[in-house]
């Protein structure tokens, strides 16, 4: 009974305030990006609470999952620019 509980009010309830609450602070579009991490969550928590077996093809998934969050996200482009100043002059010259 505690287990239905703690999932109804915990994951589902907190969870959904802290989602709405990003969404008014970045915007729906950036906000939809993290929607990708819900099943490595999912399966980083059924491993550490259930005693579940995270194998190969997941751990490939996951980092599919990451890296998608980043590029869309625009991290990594942002890495890269700011390691290179010179290209990002070269792009802000491209967009104008």
């Amino acid at each position: 009974m505690f287990v239905f509980l703690f999932s109804g009010i915990v994951a589902t309830g907190i969870g959904f305030i802290i989602f709405n609450g990003s969404i008014q602070r970045i915007g729906a579009g950036n906000t939809v990006i993290f929607n990708n991490l819900v099943p490595l969550f999912g399966l980083v928590f059924s491993a550490l609470l259930l005693n579940d077996v995270i194998n190969l093809v997941q751990m490939s998934g996951f980092i599919f999952i990451v890296l998608g969050v980043l590029f869309g996200t625009g991290y990594i482009e942002t890495k890269i620019l700011k390691r290179n100043p010179s290209k990002m002059k070269t792009q802000l010259d491209d967009d104008l």
